[in-house]
């Protein structure tokens, strides 16, 4: 079964949300600034599961870094992300 999500990076829980991310495939990123300027819309396939188990943590930390980024900056970055449950 799969299923499909978004996950936003300005949201406080960014930690989680990338822990989430590593262990799927992100099928479409998006980047806003304000309400209706769009600055990136793209469909990508991008499969994460195959980095190592040693580099959650870093991963984790480079997406807290970018939703602090993104929130600094008034921008909003959207994953579309699939992934595979049992």
């Amino acid at each position: 079964m799969s299923g499909k999500e978004t996950i936003e990076l300005t949201s406080k829980g960014a930690w989680r949300a990338m822990k989430k991310v590593k262990h799927s495939d992100i099928r479409h990123i998006r980047v806003t600034a304000g309400t209706d300027t769009t600055i990136l819309d793209s469909p990508i396939n991008l499969n994460l599961r195959i980095i190592p188990r040693v580099f959650t943590a870093p991963f984790q930390a480079i997406g807290l870094v970018t939703s602090i980024f993104a929130r600094m900056t008034r921008t909003k970055i959207s994953l579309s992300i699939q992934s595979d449950q049992d």
